[in-house]
């Protein structure tokens, strides 16, 4: 197995780990900014944050399904595989789902409650790096728990212009 392989497989679950932390933060940072206007565009933001998180994520499990020649059988045998399996699998049908064409050609009425989902993506993703006997824990715990930290933001009451 190539090193460089490795490597580049590695910072694509951390970029995805990154943009999908990003998009979390996008709500709350809405709740603490008065302007309607930029309230907005962070939202387009939050959308293509989610939508850049969901592709990285997909190109991490594919290139280690692939390149790294890791078998399906041996992703449902490791509990990092099968939860870093679950966090994609979640961010693929949020992915397929954020796009508003598809969603009306689609029918589907609960897209908003649906995309609720992007937490449990998160823990699982979490999951994946504490259970991977690779990855360092310390600064994905701390990295989580400032996002936890700024999400409680998103329960304050919007400010006013």
């Amino acid at each position: 197995m190539n090193l460089a392989f490795v490597t580049i497989s590695r910072y694509a679950g951390w970029l995805a780990l990154g943009l999908l932390l990003c998009a979390l933060c996008v709500t709350p940072l809405t709740r603490l900014i008065a302007d309607d206007a930029r309230g907005r565009r962070l939202g387009r933001m939050r959308r293509a944050l989610g939508i850049a998180a969901a592709c990285a994520a997909l190109a991490h499990s594919a290139f280690a399904l692939t390149v790294l020649g890791v078998s399906p059988r041996l992703v449902w045998s490791w509990s990092h595989l099968r939860a870093g399996a679950a966090a994609s699998a979640i961010l693929l049908l949020l992915l397929v789902t954020s796009f508003p064409r598809l969603v009306r050609a689609l029918h589907l009425h609960a897209w908003k409650e649906l995309h609720r989902l992007v937490y449990v993506a998160a823990l699982l993703a979490l999951l994946h790096i504490l259970l991977s006997p690779f990855a360092p824990r310390l600064p994905a715990l701390l990295v989580f728990g400032c996002t936890l930290c700024f999400g409680l933001a998103r329960f304050l009451p919007r400010r006013e212009p």
